[in-house]
């Protein structure tokens, strides 16, 4: 896949799980296609692992720089920068894919749903 072809796949992810508003600027989706090349299984790892940051640190849209820190440090396995708070949360967030992931993915997903309603993230809606 070229890039467009990513920045569709990732729109129609989003779309398949309920949510039609922009989450990922056009940079993040950007920084996405770099690192994974366009492959399918690597896009869904750092957009999962993006949008789960992006929950935890309360932001209303995931721009190229939290998807540049997920992937030095989360999906690449590079220095963690995980606080106490956000260690908590990632732990609850491991309990819930252990539980059920589908359910853990639509919270994260709702909580993006809320503040798209807030209409911040339309503001750095991807072109």
């Amino acid at each position: 896949m070229d890039f467009s072809d990513t920045k569709k796949y990732i729109e129609s992810q989003l779309k398949y799980s309920g949510h039609n508003a922009p989450i990922f600027t056009e940079d993040a989706m950007r920084s996405i296609f770099e690192f994974s090349g366009g492959n399918p299984r690597a896009i869904n790892r750092a957009c999962t692992q993006s949008l789960i940051y992006g929950s935890q640190m309360k932001q209303t849209c995931i721009d190229s720089k939290s998807v540049d820190i997920v992937l030095k440090n989360e999906v690449t396995g590079g220095e963690k920068f995980m606080t106490e708070e956000l260690l908590h949360d990632a732990v609850l967030i491991w309990l819930l894919r252990r539980l059920d992931f589908s359910k853990a993915r639509r919270e994260v997903f709702e909580y993006f749903k809320m503040l798209s309603e807030q209409d911040d993230c339309k503001k750095n809606k991807p072109a």
